[in-house]
């Protein structure tokens, strides 16, 4: 059941769902077990009840494990909104001659861009508004083009450890998970439902929930 599978987590509002599920064709997916439950929701970077939303977590867990056998290893979680923060960074490098950007020059350019560290919050991942080039062209993705500098402005995702915490703690009461990797709720739904050239050009994203909502300017593959 899962050999090309993901387990995802999504934290809502008012309830939970665990989804294990594959890549399907034309973009679509194909969904092998769905649970949800439901909690008391979250409210200005805080859960109303931390207990109840261990237990619903736990709850939507407990029985996607049961559906699979035990056998889910890695679970990515969603980071709502309202535990997200978003620092934006513009830096650049410079080559001493004219080449062709490699991926690993694109990822020293992300490592020296990375924010410093701040308390009560952790990194989860970046993402590139865009690249330019000696000749001042913005790009996306630059890997393989000629250049003798690669500027890079780019936005880092910082999640809430009250909030990873949260999950972590009780995740860890499942054995066989391994690996938690936690994603921005906004940046995986803007990569997925708004097309590449709407956001080259700026998009808007509203993520209405039950009790919170999240509002976000797009850009590249990025959050303003």
């Amino acid at each position: 059941m899962l050999n090309k599978s993901v387990t995802v987590i999504d934290v809502r509002s008012s309830e939970i769902t665990a989804v294990v599920a594959e890549r399907g064709v034309n973009n679509m997916f194909i969904i092998k077990s769905s649970f949800t439950a439901p909690y008391d929701g979250y409210a200005e970077g805080k859960f109303l009840d931390v207990n109840g939303f261990g237990e619903a977590l736990a709850s939507v867990v407990r029985r996607t494990l049961a559906a699979c056998g035990d056998k889910v290893r890695t679970v990515y979680v969603g980071v709502p909104g309202e535990f997200t923060l978003v620092r934006v960074t513009d830096n650049v490098i410079s080559f001493s001659s004219l080449k062709k950007v490699s991926r690993q020059d694109v990822r020293a350019l992300e490592n020296a861009s990375a924010p410093a560290p701040e308390k009560g919050l952790r990194l989860i991942t970046s993402g590139c508004l865009y690249y330019v080039l000696s000749d001042m062209r913005r790009v996306v993705s630059p890997v393989g083009m000629l250049t003798d500098s690669l500027r890079g402005r780019l936005c880092h995702y910082l999640a809430s450890t009250v909030y990873t915490e949260c999950v972590e703690s009780v995740l860890s009461q499942f054995g066989g998970i391994n690996k938690i990797n936690f994603l921005p709720e906004v940046h995986a739904e803007a990569m997925y439902l708004i097309a590449p050239e709407k956001r080259d050009e700026y998009a808007v994203l509203f993520d209405f929930g039950y009790i919170s909502s999240t509002y976000s300017v797009i850009c590249g593959n990025g959050v303003v």
